[in-house]
């Protein structure tokens, strides 16, 4: 509480090592803990971020660090595929974007926007599609990073077998958070069969996800706006109800 005015309970032990400077040896112990009251606030330091274990390679740390550091690592770690696709995504991130970006997405912590371009990221997806570590990447959700989740999006967008792509895309929307993974997410394949992405469409409607609704709305407007439009698809989304401001705004 003296450093980060919260309240915690204390679970097992995690790790333990001894440490020695060169005029003392400290003796260091990693609780797992949980925080019961109170939001950490900066009592004694510059700054405080959440940060992912892969992360860490990019903060500085005191030597006595270390051994725990590299015990985080290796038990809490991502998939190797995760790990490749995230050093990818941090030497693509650029700063002032990040900060553009972010004030553009007010339902998500700041931390969670690398500030990686669009046409970065789909050309990384072209890229990345097909692989290995693509498949392993889009089994490892959810995912940390609103950039990786955009990236998923785009890589969804690379299918070219319909029921596989719906699948896939049905298996993500649980876990999109906000309204750009959401507006971005558009496979050319679901042009392939409208009467099975309308009814797919409707029920997401009813979801009480809201972006899982934004996103059948979303759909509708996409490919049912012309010779396929039907009133009663319009009537059926006027009567949505709904106190979410991205739902709501369409």
């Amino acid at each position: 509480r003296e450093e980060l005015d919260v309240t915690v309970t204390v679970g097992e032990a995690f790790y333990d090592l001894p440490h020695a400077y060169p005029d003392i040896t400290v003796h260091l112990t990693l609780f797992y803990a949980s925080i019961v009251q109170g939001q950490p606030k900066r009592k004694e330091h510059a700054e405080l971020r959440w940060i992912t274990p892969e992360e860490i390679p990019f903060y500085p740390f005191c030597p006595a660090d270390d051994g725990i550091l590299a015990k985080i690592q290796a038990v809490h770690g991502a998939p190797q595929a995760v790990k490749d696709v995230r050093a990818q995504l941090f030497s693509l991130r650029e700063e002032a974007y990040r900060q553009f970006q972010g004030a553009l997405l007010p339902t998500l912590p700041p931390g969670v926007v690398l500030g990686v371009r669009t046409p970065a990221l789909r050309k990384y997806a072209k890229a990345l599609a097909g692989t290995d570590t693509a498949k392993a990447f889009l089994a490892a959700l959810p995912h940390a990073y609103f950039d990786e989740n955009n990236l998923h999006a785009f890589l969804l967008e690379q299918g070219r077998d319909f029921d596989a792509t719906m699948a896939e895309v049905e298996a993500f929307l649980p876990y999109v958070d906000n309204w750009a993974t959401c507006d971005q997410m558009s496979p050319k394949v679901f042009q392939k069969n409208l009467p099975a992405l309308r009814k797919k469409a409707e029920e997401w409607l009813a979801s009480n996800r809201p972006y899982t609704v934004r996103y059948g709305i979303g759909l509708f407007m996409r490919y049912f706006l012309d010779e396929a439009f039907s009133f009663a698809d319009a009537e059926r989304i006027a009567a949505i109800k709904s106190d979410e401001y991205y739902v709501n705004m369409m």
